[in-house]
């Protein structure tokens, strides 16, 4: 027999999934099959756990606000700026996929779907580890990108040092780094903060749950560099004198800046946020 326990956290589930995708879809943050990704991957990680729900929705939340800073600047800097980020499915799941199916595995893990202390095995310790540093990740990557575009100072390309325009994948400064720590410090925190409210038994050990504030800080600034050594290396960034922006596929005249025309940056922010979460659980 199906537990109230479990209903509850269904219809929570689907609630807070249908409300955020449809007001996200509404103010333009998400496309139509973004919004729908958006919903499934909602849904999913909610009932697995509301821990890792809260790390979901700060990361999403805070990544629509960052986004929508300094527009202007970006359009003038993006050649593919979207007013909003309307993002779309296949953004949605190149940053949601890695995190869905962990709180999937979750799921299965834990058929009670009970809200248990990261070190109640090594198994917990490894799928939460990579869940929040795969978050970690994805938001300090997007801080950083929303940010980091923004600075006005030099900005250098991670694989040869070289000052690079700024909107060049692989491309750092110090501003975009500093987001990239504090996009996943504020992961980390969440996912203490939540487990305080949601994990009793974390309430009289908290200190078992400290470490992952650090993860989260350290794993935003490891994913963040991963992105751009995977960017500056197989995307590609070229200039392109008519608009006077980066562009990220070769156009008639277009000049390479770096990479080459073999990943889009959907596929590297996969990569990088897939990687981030193997090495983080470990």
């Amino acid at each position: 027999m199906v537990s109230l326990f479990v209903i509850v956290r269904v219809v929570c589930a689907f609630c807070l999934a249908s409300v955020l995708s449809l007001k996200s879809k509404a103010k333009g943050s998400l496309s139509p099959s973004g919004a729908q990704a958006a919903w499934v991957v909602g849904f999913l990680t909610v009932v697995s756990g509301y821990r890792m729900a809260a790390v979901l929705f700060a990361f999403f939340l805070s990544s629509s606000i960052f986004t929508k800073v300094g527009v202007a600047e970006k359009k003038k800097l993006e050649a593919d700026h979207k007013e909003g980020g309307q993002r779309n499915w296949r953004q949605v799941m190149a940053n949601g996929a890695t995190g869905t199916l962990l709180a999937c595995v979750n799921i299965l893990y834990h058929g009670t779907m009970a809200e248990l202390p990261i070190a109640t095995s090594r198994g917990q310790v490894f799928l939460l580890g990579a869940y929040i540093g795969h978050y970690a990740c994805c938001n300090g990557d997007t801080w950083a990108s929303e940010l980091g575009i923004l600075s006005k100072g030099k900005v250098y390309l991670i694989t040869t040092g070289k000052e690079v325009p700024r909107g060049t994948n692989g491309g750092m400064s110090l501003l975009g780094t500093v987001a990239s720590v504090a996009g996943g410090l504020f992961i980390g925190i969440t996912f203490y903060l939540a487990s305080l409210v949601v994990c009793p038994s974390t309430i009289y050990a908290a200190g078992s749950e400290l470490p992952t504030i650090l993860l989260g800080a350290q794993a935003g600034l490891l994913g963040s560099m991963i992105d751009s050594l995977i960017g500056a290396t197989f995307e590609y960034s070229g200039w392109s004198p008519s608009i006077q922006k980066v562009v990220n596929r070769p156009t008639n005249d277009s000049k390479i800046i770096c990479g080459r025309d073999i990943l889009s940056g959907n596929e590297v922010n996969f990569l990088s946020s897939a990687i981030t979460a193997l090495l983080t659980g470990y």
